[in-house]
């Protein structure tokens, strides 16, 4: 195993699963990932993501967070896992709420975000199927930072 310092492609990352989270300034961390054409890998990905995520003390990792520049991420805790495969926000709720917010790849740091409070989603899930669903509270703003590392944001301002 091999810590991410670059992009990778997923057969590099299948061969060698980094052991570390990429962090800034690492250029992955800032491109526009490329959506998800084959799902195949994804399921052992998502996995190896997600021992990292608990690993860390995270509740959500963006593949760009791993060297993956590609639109996936997966939220949840010790206990449950979301993968979410080429996600979209349909809707966006009218009232906002501020919560402080940390970023993995952005080693103690932490700072006010304002977020939609409620957001409606679309993606496929690693069986293939697509979902859509309404989330609010903290599962919306793990979404929302989540979905913001796959367009190149790390902390919103």
């Amino acid at each position: 195993m091999t810590t991410t310092t670059k992009k990778m492609t997923v057969e590099e990352f299948l061969a060698t699963p980094p052991v570390a989270i990429v962090k800034i300034p690492d250029p992955v961390l800032f491109e526009v990932a490329q959506p998800v054409s084959d799902l195949e890998p994804w399921q052992k990905i998502s996995d190896i993501m997600f021992d990292l995520m608990v690993k860390f003390h995270g509740c959500g990792l963006a593949a760009p967070q791993v060297g993956l520049s590609y639109r996936a991420f997966i939220l949840g805790t010790s206990k449950t896992k979301l993968t979410f495969i080429n996600p979209e926000v349909l809707e966006v709720g009218d009232q906002k709420g501020t919560s402080i917010e940390g970023c993995l790849s952005i080693p103690g740091f932490s700072t006010n975000v304002e977020r939609p409070r409620k957001i409606k989603v679309k993606w496929t899930g690693l069986d293939g199927k697509e979902t859509i669903q309404t989330f609010e509270g903290l599962t919306s703003r793990a979404f929302q930072h989540e979905f913001d590392h796959l367009n190149g944001v790390l902390i919103k301002k």
